[in-house]
Formats: structure tokens, C-alpha cells, sequence
């Protein structure tokens, strides 16, 4: 495997264990928790989004 695949494969683990964690301790409303959770993601993710919109034109 390579290196950049092995480094993907351990951010998404990560990442999963991280969502369970904040999911299962969540005292608020489990959609208003999802809700924060995807537009803190697109948010994250928008300069990737936008680089790669611009390097494709």
C-alpha cells in the first residue's frame, strides 16, 4: 500500500472514531448535531473545492 493511500485510510479512520465520539456525547438534537457537523465539513472543504475548480478550467 502506499503511503498516500495508508495516510487516507488512517485520516477517514480517524475521523470516524472522531464523529462516533462527538456523535454519542451530543446533548443537542442528533439532526441540529449532523447539520453542524456537514456544514462544518463543506466549509473545510471548500478551498479544496475551489482549487481544484480552478486548476480543471
Amino acid at each position: 500500500m502506499s503511503p498516500a493511500a495508508l495516510a487516507l485510510v488512517l485520516t477517514a479512520a480517524v475521523t470516524h472514531a472522531a464523529w462516533n465520539l462527538a456523535a454519542g456525547r451530543s446533548r443537542a438534537d442528533s439532526t441540529v448535531s449532523v447539520w453542524l457537523y456537514m456544514t462544518g465539513s463543506a466549509i473545510i472543504l471548500l478551498p479544496l473545492v475551489l482549487v481544484q475548480l480552478a486548476s480543471a478550467g
